[in-house]
């Protein structure tokens, strides 16, 4: 699913920004319900890999022909599927359909055969056994009434925020056999033509390409769509209602452009076309960085609005919750998310659902891609920082990314860790060999399903590394690393050898191998930057600089998913014991004196509210930094820019900075010099 799929009713007011919507972008996952935590169908969301019997067979194109009648909540027509047999003697297959929907006829080459649906599962008997690569065609006349109140999958019949009748499925993981029967397995992809009959005054989104529109005689009409690109069942969906539309579009080259179709409600045409400005930029941003062009050029790129709080990557249509639709960007980065599933989920798609992080953690990365398209360096680790922020401390319990557990399908495992191990994994090897990845990944799977271990193949064949420690610790084992950091030094003859010590502290006991950038400040206010290997669960390393160090920092730019405390630098006979402040403390801001900016840096012991304010010298307020209250046992650093609490710069001088936590507080002093 996506981001925000994630997400359920949002409404959210106030900050219009994507600076603004990056910086809330933690709270509102957090705030929200998410589609992870509701209960999946018969309780597993994970139940549903392939049964021997279900790889005994593989689809190669569906033709939905229904007619979809609002007033009765009712969907009825015939669902034809061709097909091929994967095995010699093929005697029956199975065939996805919820037990409230009706079978009335299943024919092959117009004999009707015998049929058991039973437990959602329609199970239906060929009168002559199949040889291996038989081609044959099942064509399943169906009806119901196919709504699911309470399960979020399926076919709704409901009303948009504008009280306007809407049609539409949301079908991720297993939504498809609530209203249609299918080979409803992720791995099995097939080409689509629907003949979906409406209204005539109403429209169809759907995959692929707009064929035809024909006239009924009964005041409705047929709308015929297709697509030539293999789709996962998850991803075929439908949305009807009384649409308006308008066009962008996406020049993928000097002469050659494809259409980006947008379907929406009258009411929110104005907004929408505000917001939807950006998704050309979009795909273009993610095409560069992925090194792939979109991959359904030859049809379109779609978004759809409709009545969920959420939005879904169905190929080559997005359905976009109505309530993302407000005109002012906020959630530019749920477009970002959905189009970057284009590319990871919907060209190259799961195996089977033990492998959902290469669609959302993948996609989730797309995010922080277009972060950095805007904002460059500074966006990207703004995003990724949200990342670590929302898992570290919004997800429980812990486990691997790889096989989630029932009800944490969708959840921040695999979207936010996911995200975060993409950028440790760029980390690791480098921008040019990183980027170099998808597109050698994407070729070796397009149109077709992976699995983590040949995403770790082509990872290993682009960087000539063995990376099996980095995939066993990130992806199949459920930890992260709490670090611990302390340093000192002393002076070598004319230079100073920097001691630095890193502790691993997670309960599990589990031992990161990680490479960790270390970011020394020298009383010049030149910053020397280095790289310690740390494997063990004490590691000392020592660095020589030229000037006396002032401070230094681990995981400056905040590479890795973890957590760091500050400790004393242990100087005692015991190897490996180490320290952990017991009380507030606020150290020196670096550097001292300073222009333009300078770091405040504190740590607070326990959970408390805190306070951290800067004063003039005439006891002034200039700006109130943090006024809230703070997880215990971390420290925290804030740049100032010498900015008011208006954004105003203020004059050269000394300043005051005070923190309060609790019962307990420190000041120091800072200079400004311009």
């Amino acid at each position: 699913m996506s981001y925000l799929r994630l997400f359920f009713v949002l409404v959210v007011l106030g900050h219009t920004s994507w600076v603004h919507a990056q910086s809330n972008r933690m709270t509102e996952l957090l705030g929200c319900a998410h589609k992870a935590l509701l209960p999946a169908p018969d309780g597993d969301r994970t139940r549903d890999l392939r049964t021997e019997d279900e790889y005994d067979y593989d689809v190669e194109h569906y033709q939905i022909d229904v007619r979809l009648s609002y007033s009765q909540g009712s969907i009825s027509g015939t669902v034809t599927m061709d097909c091929h047999s994967n095995v010699e003697g093929l005697e029956s297959i199975i065939v996805h359909l919820r037990d409230n929907m009706v079978v009335n006829e299943i024919t092959m080459n117009d004999v009707t055969l015998d049929y058991n649906h039973a437990d959602h599962e329609i199970e239906i008997f060929f009168d002559e056994p199949l040889a291996e690569n038989e081609a044959f065609s099942v064509a399943i006349r169906y009806r119901g009434n196919p709504s699911s109140p309470g399960e979020d999958y399926g076919m709704e019949f409901t009303t948009s925020r504008y009280g306007d009748p809407v049609i539409w499925t949301q079908d991720e993981p297993e939504g498809s056999r609530y209203w249609m029967p299918c080979h409803d397995v992720p791995d099995d992809k097939a080409t689509v033509e629907y003949r979906i009959r409406i209204p005539d005054n109403w429209l169809v989104a759907t995959n692929g390409r707009l064929i035809e529109i024909i006239d009924e005689a009964d005041a409705t009409s047929t709308h015929v769509w297709r697509t030539d690109y293999r789709t996962s069942t998850y991803l075929m969906a439908i949305t009807a209602s009384e649409f308006i539309t308008f066009s962008d579009w996406y020049h993928y080259s000097e002469t050659d452009s494809m259409e980006i179709k947008y379907y929406i409600y009258p009411e929110q045409q104005a907004a929408a076309e505000e917001d939807f400005s950006v998704t050309d930029d979009i795909i273009h941003a993610l095409a560069s960085a992925f090194q792939v062009e979109y991959p359904f050029l030859d049809e379109k790129y779609g978004m759809v609005v409709y009545p969920w709080g959420g939005a879904m990557e169905n190929q080559t249509m997005t359905s976009y919750g109505q309530w993302l639709v407000r005109g002012d960007h906020r959630y530019d980065w749920i477009n970002a998310h959905e189009l970057g599933h284009q590319w990871w989920g919907d060209l190259v798609g799961p195996m089977d659902w033990r492998e959902i992080w290469l669609n959302e953690g993948f996609a989730s990365y797309s995010e922080a891609l277009w972060a950095e398209y805007l904002e460059g360096e500074e966006g990207l680790r703004d995003w990724v920082r949200d990342f670590h922020e929302t898992y570290i401390y919004g997800h429980s319990p812990a486990h691997a990314i790889y096989d989630p557990p029932p009800g944490h399908l969708f959840c921040a495992a695999q979207y936010d860790k996911g995200g975060s191990v993409l950028h440790m994994l760029r980390w690791v090897v480098g921008d040019e060999a990183f980027f170099d990845i998808f597109p050698l990944y994407a070729e070796q799977n397009a149109y077709e399903s992976a699995t983590t271990e040949e995403f770790k193949a082509a990872c290993e064949e682009v960087t000539g590394q063995d990376l099996d420690w980095f995939f066993d610790e990130w992806i199949y084992n459920y930890d992260y690393p709490q670090y611990t950091f302390a340093w000192g030094a002393e002076s070598v003859g004319d230079q100073y050898r920097v001691e630095l010590q890193v502790g691993q502290i997670q309960p599990e006991e589990t031992v990161f191998e990680m490479p960790l950038e270390v970011e020394i400040t020298l009383i010049t206010g030149d910053v020397h930057t280095a790289v310690i290997d740390v494997d063990e669960a004490f590691e000392t390393a020592y660095v020589y600089v030229d000037a006396q160090p002032v401070d230094a920092e681990l995981d400056p730019n905040g590479w890795v998913l973890c957590t760091i405390q500050d400790v004393l630098l242990d100087v005692g006979p015991d190897d490996g014991e180490i320290s952990v402040p017991q009380q507030v403390t606020l150290y020196q801001n670096v550097p001292n004196p300073f222009n333009p900016k300078t770091q405040i840096r504190f740590f607070i012991p326990e959970t408390a509210h805190t306070t951290l304010q800067i004063y003039s010298i005439t006891g002034q307020l200039v700006k109130t930094v943090y006024d809230e209250e703070l997880l215990g046992g971390k420290t925290y650093a804030y740049t100032w820019h010498g900015d008011d609490e208006q954004g105003n710069t203020v004059s050269s001088g000394t300043y005051f900075y005070r923190l309060t936590s609790g019962d307990r507080s420190e000041t120091r002093t800072m200079v400004l010099l311009k």
